[in-house]
């Protein structure tokens, strides 16, 4: 067997890994002087585990066999898949077209020797010829841990448990545990002086005590609060958009009907959940020992999951479709997000956003819980009068109404919570 060397490689890992080899010496594949090196058997065997890790042979994979061309319909080469799709070797090593040279040696050396073979060993890459595919390939869209864990939470909430964890493997925790591992790159923030807007269909008068309108735009009293995509019936939480046309969809109004539309304002940052972006996911290297291979199929499972949260519910049993949803939109309060961000099922160019703030004075016996009410995040600064005049939310101004801040800074007695 040869020396290879950190030259012949650009990967990173490879190069760590025979850098702590400790080894100094002349390669005899890039000519390399004094570098770190390690042999073809230790390299190749390296390679292999990083290889093993997200590929399997084409018979264990159940890839389709031509009986006309006797060829397998998919599957590659050691050596094009790691000039191609993994590419490891350095711009170095292909100027002395020792490349393909390299390969051989390092599949050949690292091989189960004539020993290992009498006792039974196989050497799945055949020294580099056999053909290989991703492992998982054809069920991975489907069959991946993040994938499972949201199918297993939405079946488990929805007619297992969903207000007690009945042991450690079914509690929110481990049932949502890989979903999680993407909130810190959904965490955003909702900033102070954003005017978010919120809509009701007209029903009785307006009051003109500013105090008492903003109350009445406001989450609805918890008597009334109805099941929701994010709150169940009695938890009463904000629902808001990033624009008109939007809320006035939201509320699902009809034409002829008049709407009151009122603009927020926000006192302070929010710490919310951003739902509507995929964020970028990094695959480690295969060579990494840390190499996850759902991770391949995570931004598949983040797009799929982000529309689901999105769309209305299929079922005619809307109340349980939402289940999921609502436990999931608690779970994320219980992290202590303020909120939760999500693109309109009513209308795709919308924004809704969910701010688990409570109503002002709403509650019976004495009772006031932690949750913050949503007048200690924002303020009322208008409210409109509006009548629908088409399906494709047209719409008529028939009234505006001004709220000035310093109508809201002084409460009186019965005003305050």
């Amino acid at each position: 067997m040869n020396n290879c060397c950190i030259e012949c490689f650009e990967e990173p890992v490879i190069k760590e890994f025979i850098e702590s080899e400790g080894q100094h010496g002349e390669c005899e594949y890039c000519d390399s002087q004094n570098v770190f090196v390690s042999d073809t058997e230790t390299v190749g065997n390296f390679i292999r585990e990083g290889l093993a890790r997200a590929y399997e042979h084409v018979e264990s994979a159940g890839v389709y066999w031509d009986s006309e061309s006797k060829e397998y319909t998919a599957g590659e080469t050691v050596d094009e898949i790691l000039f191609h799709d993994e590419p490891i070797f350095s711009e170095k090593l292909f100027n002395q077209n020792n490349e393909t040279t390299l390969v051989n040696d390092l599949m050949a050396d690292s091989a189960p020797n004539w020993r290992d073979s009498a006792d039974g060993a196989d050497d799945w890459l055949d020294g580099g010829s056999a053909l290989i595919v991703p492992r998982n390939d054809f069920y991975g869209p489907d069959h991946n841990k993040y994938k499972e864990s949201w199918e297993s939470f939405k079946e488990h909430v929805k007619f297992h448990g969903r207000f007690f964890n009945f042991s450690d493997d079914d509690s929110r925790e481990a049932l949502l545990g890989p979903v999680t591992e993407f909130f810190p790159k959904l965490e955003g923030t909702l900033h102070k002086d954003t005017t978010l807007f919120r809509a009701r269909i007209v029903s009785g008068v307006l009051p003109n005590d500013e105090w008492e309108l903003q109350d009445a735009l406001g989450p609805a009293p918890v008597r009334n609060a109805s099941h929701s995509r994010m709150s169940p019936a009695g938890i009463s939480y904000m629902y808001l958009s990033d624009d008109v046309d939007t809320c006035i969809t939201e509320v699902r109004s009809l034409v002829g009907e008049e709407v009151w539309v009122a603009s927020f304002e926000l006192k302070k940052d929010l710490k919310i959940l951003d739902f509507t972006k995929i964020p970028e996911v990094k695959i480690p290297s295969i060579f990494d020992s840390n190499y996850d291979h759902n991770l391949r199929w995570a931004s598949n499972f983040i797009d799929e999951f982000l529309r689901e949260l999105s769309q209305p519910p299929t079922s005619h049993d809307d109340l349980l479709e939402y289940v999921p949803t609502q436990v999931l939109a608690e779970f994320v309060r219980s992290l202590e997000y303020e909120g939760i961000k999500y693109t309109s099922s009513q209308n795709p160019a919308g924004i809704n956003y969910t701010l688990f703030c409570s109503p002002g004075h709403d509650y019976e016996n004495g009772y006031w819980p932690k949750r913050p009410k949503f007048n200690d995040w924002m303020f009322i600064k208008q409210i409109n009068t509006l009548a629908v005049t088409s399906q494709i939310v047209g719409k008529e101004q028939i009234e505006s109404r001004d709220i000035k801040p310093e109508d809201l800074k002084d409460p009186e007695e019965n005003h305050e919570f």
